[in-house]
């Protein structure tokens, strides 16, 4: 099977799963680097299961889809009442692209620039639209076939601290400053498009039947909206907090770090360290969400940039 099973095994009844993975090689790990999707699961005390396929994208959420119904089925497993699924998707939908089609994307974000900002002022992003097409689909497939109700969805690392995303924005632009900020500019808005599109992802009822058989009871026709929440992580915004940090500020036991060594499996993947940060920062965030768009508090003003430098890195050193 192309996707990992992170399921615990249990002695006699087993507890339902609270956490499901889809996603690309960022949530899938490997046999030595765990995913953050996984602990950021551990450190909430959740039982997770993870379907995520490396290499795929938004278009494969589908046969993940498939996969885990596959899986709980032949392994008798149900899902919590109140279970969350965690969507990572649309990096690879980017890389798979025509360049006609980044392109577009990249001049519907120079136009945001150059104009207002508004959203009609400026031309479509097919990849973002087709990614956000596919999030939905998945997520009326979950809300019909297992009831689930809670979803988060995780924003593309497309910034300039991935290698990858450097090397090709200095291959294009070259090492002028002025032009390498306007490009980590163009990487933003293209972020800020795609989190605004994912933060409006509700399941539509009318796409799918209810399956049934996993001990639960058929959603309500009504809970399209009202009932579905949706926490929207920026993992982009997280790779470059965790890339900026000081070594200096951790008196020489982070040496390297936010370096290619210290933080990069390879140019695109992150090493165990990176994603041991991105779990910590993503809990923090995760319940800022819940509290301030799901629990009707106001909250206190997020204190996001003291909380994604050192505080962050210092409990990945107490662990390690």
């Amino acid at each position: 099977m192309p996707a990992a099973e992170t399921v615990e095994c249990w002695m006699g009844s087993r507890p339902k799963i609270q956490l499901i993975i889809f996603g690309d090689s960022w949530c899938h790990g490997n046999g030595s680097v765990r995913a953050w999707p996984e602990l950021l699961g551990e450190r909430l005390g959740w039982r997770t299961l993870n379907v995520a396929i490396p290499g795929s994208d938004s278009r494969m959420l589908k046969q993940q889809c498939d996969i885990l119904l596959n899986v709980m089925k032949r392994r008798e497993l149900e899902v919590h009442e109140d279970a969350w699924v965690l969507v990572h998707t649309g990096g690879n939908d980017i890389l798979s692209n025509h360049p006609h089609q980044i392109f577009r994307m990249v001049w519907a974000a120079i136009s945001r620039l150059l104009c207002c900002g508004l959203p009609f002022c400026s031309g479509p992003m097919p990849i973002i639209d087709q990614v956000a097409h596919n999030v939905q689909a998945l997520l009326s497939r979950l809300h019909t076939t297992l009831g689930i109700k809670n979803a988060i969805l995780v924003g593309m690392p497309l910034t300039a601290s991935l290698p990858m995303v450097e090397h090709t924005v200095r291959l294009l632009l070259g090492d002028n400053a002025c032009v390498g900020a306007t490009g980590a500019y163009i990487l933003r808005q293209i972020n800020a498009v795609h989190i605004a599109e994912l933060r409006k992802m509700r399941p539509d009822c009318s796409q799918h039947t209810y399956q049934g058989g996993m001990g639960l009871e058929p959603p309500a026709s009504n809970a399209r909206a009202a009932d579905f929440k949706v926490v929207c992580l920026d993992e982009a915004a997280a790779v470059d907090a965790i890339t900026a940090a000081e070594p200096s500020e951790h008196e020489g036991e982070l040496v390297g770090l936010g370096s290619y060594d210290a933080l990069w499996q390879d140019p695109v993947h992150p090493s165990q360290l990176c994603h041991e940060a991105l779990s910590n920062v993503f809990v923090e965030r995760f319940r800022q969400e819940l509290e301030q768009n799901h629990s009707g508090h106001t909250g206190r003003e997020s204190t996001e940039a003291s909380r994604l430098t050192r505080p962050i890195l210092s409990k990945v050193l107490a662990t390690r």
